[in-house]
């Protein structure tokens, strides 16, 4: 799936990253301070005296899943440029849009030699094999050599690698706080005789939006600090285990710049979601696209 959007930088110019909390992180540990994150949902089971209850989430599904970030600087549509001076949301400083890209249904790729692409992997410390005795596997993506034919890319210097996130464990009343949260809400009468799948179902699409799916219920794993030096570790396609974690930072990794905004010039991105099929992580390639929710905060850098 893929979704557009936009942001602007109204008083500098920005390097913009995927990031994680801005606060101070130690060494592999989850921040509750806000950020990006990729987590499977909780299925709702039988409690075992005729009620429901939240399970573990399966954490299957950050392994696999990526999520990718299209910039180009061209332009904007006509269209685009249409729709937003005639929007309440024109506002006078802003008088050029850029970011175009092709139609939903379109084949090919619209300009693709002014596209740059980033990669977010949301749990790298997930992302091994046990063959290489549990070190990190380099993703080889294919891409086009040039010619009429393709070739393995590194994609170190594009891609942004998390330790993963969580639910988060903190307890109220003795319960984790989602857990406490759909107690409450099964316990309403309206929902009675639900089915635990039409339960868990109706939760995430009443209460999402009430902040179920915020940083008071998710902690966010840091990031590494550099994929390409994680990459320069590594010997053919794996990373040696002492070296796959790597030094950590609380807010970004600082070789995976989504883009440079100019000041005042909205950016349109396109945010593509995927689940990666045939490597290491395919055993999650079955999952439902409705079983994991994902938060993005994007931090800038003053140029």
């Amino acid at each position: 799936v893929y979704v557009d959007f936009w942001v602007v930088a109204a008083c500098s110019e920005y390097n913009i990253r995927v990031a994680t909390s801005s606060g101070s992180t130690a060494r592999g540990s989850l921040s509750s301070e806000g950020g990006s994150a990729l987590v499977g949902l909780p299925e709702a089971e039988d409690d075992g005296s005729g009620g429901l209850i939240l399970g573990a989430s399966d954490d299957s599904v950050a392994e696999a899943a990526r999520v990718g970030f299209l910039v180009n600087l061209l332009d904007a549509d006509q269209e685009s440029v249409t729709l937003y001076g005639s929007s309440s949301l024109k506002d006078g400083r802003f008088n050029s849009l850029r970011g175009q890209y092709a139609a939903a249904g379109s084949t090919g790729s619209l300009y693709s030699e002014y596209n740059h692409f980033i990669i977010w992997e949301p749990d790298g410390l997930g992302h091994v094999d046990d063959s290489l005795d549990g070190s990190y596997l380099v993703t080889s993506p294919l891409g086009p050599d040039g010619a009429d034919g393709f070739e393995e890319k590194n994609v170190g210097n594009i891609l942004a690698v998390q330790t993963g996130s969580a639910w988060s464990s903190a307890e109220v009343g003795g319960m984790r706080k989602i857990d406490q949260t759909f107690s409450g809400w099964i316990s309403q009468s309206s929902h009675s005789g639900l089915s635990a799948q039409e339960a868990a179902s109706e939760f995430y699409a009443s209460e999402g939006p009430r902040g179920l799916f915020s940083s008071q219920y998710i902690t966010s794993g840091p990031f590494l600090r550099s994929t390409a030096s994680l990459y320069g570790n590594g010997t053919g396609d794996a990373v040696p285990e002492a070296a796959r974690v790597g030094p950590i930072t609380a807010g970004t990794t600082d070789d995976a710049v989504i883009c440079k905004l100019d000041a005042d010039v909205p950016q349109r991105i396109r945010m593509f979601i995927w689940i990666e099929g045939a490597d290491a992580d395919c055993a999650a390639a079955q999952l439902k696209p409705e079983s994991f929710v994902l938060n993005l905060q994007l931090a800038g850098a003053d140029k």
